[in-house]
C-alpha cells in the first residue's frame, strides 16, 4: 500500500492578478532578491519569475529597472514608516 502526500499540506501557488496584486508582488519579491543578490546581480527576468508574472509586465508597471529600484526603496520605507 502506498501513500500518497495530502493535497492539504501542499500550498497553492497562485500567480497574482490586477494592477495592486501584480505590483505588490514584483516589489516584494523584487525586495527580497536585491537582498539577497544585490540590484546589480537581479534581473528582471529573475524577479518577475519568482513573482509569477511575465517579465513584461514588470516593465509595464515599473518601466526601466532603475525605476523599479527606486520603487522598491519607497516600498521598503513605507513599510518601516508605518510599523
Amino acid at each position: 500500500m502506498t501513500t500518497e502526500p495530502a493535497t492539504d499540506s501542499i500550498p497553492e501557488i497562485s500567480n497574482p492578478t490586477g494592477r495592486d496584486e501584480v505590483r505588490a508582488a514584483v516589489l516584494r519579491h523584487a525586495a527580497d532578491l536585491f537582498a539577497e543578490r544585490g540590484p546589480a546581480a537581479t534581473s528582471v527576468r529573475d524577479i518577475a519569475e519568482r513573482a509569477g508574472v511575465n517579465h513584461g509586465l514588470v516593465f509595464r508597471h515599473f518601466g526601466a529597472k532603475e525605476n523599479l529600484v527606486a520603487a522598491v526603496l519607497d516600498h521598503l520605507g513605507d513599510e518601516h514608516g508605518t510599523a
